[in-house]
């Protein structure tokens, strides 16, 4: 596809610009956010990726660990 990226990542970042455009629309105004900083916009990054973690990361993880210790058992049962 044309994107450099997955569209998973587009639809977050596309989500999150909207929370952002709500919250304070100088974090993502086209022209003019270009080195736009604020306290409020860092404390907004940091607490997407912290919300993004707990909803996708740790679930993710948990799963694969479960599988894992699942298919451990399962192979000493047969032994």
């Amino acid at each position: 596809w044309g994107l450099d990226y997955p569209p998973l990542t587009a639809y977050h970042s596309q989500l999150c610009g909207t929370v952002a455009k709500t919250i304070n629309p100088s974090m993502v105004e086209l022209f003019t956010s270009r080195g736009y900083e604020s306290i409020q916009e860092k404390i907004f990054m940091r607490n997407t990726v912290q919300i993004s973690d707990i909803l996708v990361f740790i679930p993710a993880v948990t799963l694969i660990v479960s599988h894992i210790i699942r298919i451990q058992k399962d192979q000493l049962s047969i032994r």
